[in-house]
């Protein structure tokens, strides 16, 4: 069993790690281009997000027993994941489809809706956090820290 959660982990690091280059990439990228023209940025800001979908379907597929053990632990705490793209629609299929995501989904088109947030079975917003730049985002240990504390309310 620690095996197998050590395999898990080591195959989650290697996939977080080339999400967050490919962002880091985009977004310097983005930096450099914005002064130019737009006919130059739109095409490689495409090839760069495709790459950036491409490694999110590579996460999400990465490794059957991640996958397991991500619904196992969804299934005990009794938690339901929405996502919400950002995106249009063609974009938000396409990912989809890449990543086999069984989720629902919703979109905000008008980025409204950024940030974190854990709701619990009742609906209650139990852990809030509005994102202030794509980067900014709660740890991981306080997401579960809150939803295993039984839902108390917490604002990051």
């Amino acid at each position: 069993m620690a095996e197998d959660i050590s395999e898990a982990e080591d195959t989650l690091i290697y996939c977080l790690t080339g999400l967050n280059t490919m962002g880091r990439i985009l977004l310097e990228n983005g930096k450099k281009e914005a002064a130019g023209s737009i006919e130059d940025f739109v095409p490689n800001k495409i090839t760069t997000l495709f790459g950036l979908m491409t490694c999110g379907a590579n996460f999400y597929n990465s490794h059957a027993k991640v996958q397991e053990q991500v619904e196992e632990l969804l299934q005990l705490e009794s938690a339901r994941v929405l996502v919400v793209s950002f995106g249009c629609r063609e974009g938000a299929q396409l990912w989809l489809e890449q990543t086999g995501c069984k989720y629902d989904m919703l979109l905000d088109p008008q980025r409204k809706m950024g940030g974190d947030f854990v709701l619990d079975e009742g609906g209650k917003v139990i852990l809030s956090h509005p994102c202030k730049n794509p980067m900014d985002r709660p740890e991981v240990t306080q997401m579960v820290a809150t939803i295993s504390s039984g839902g108390h309310p917490t604002s990051l």
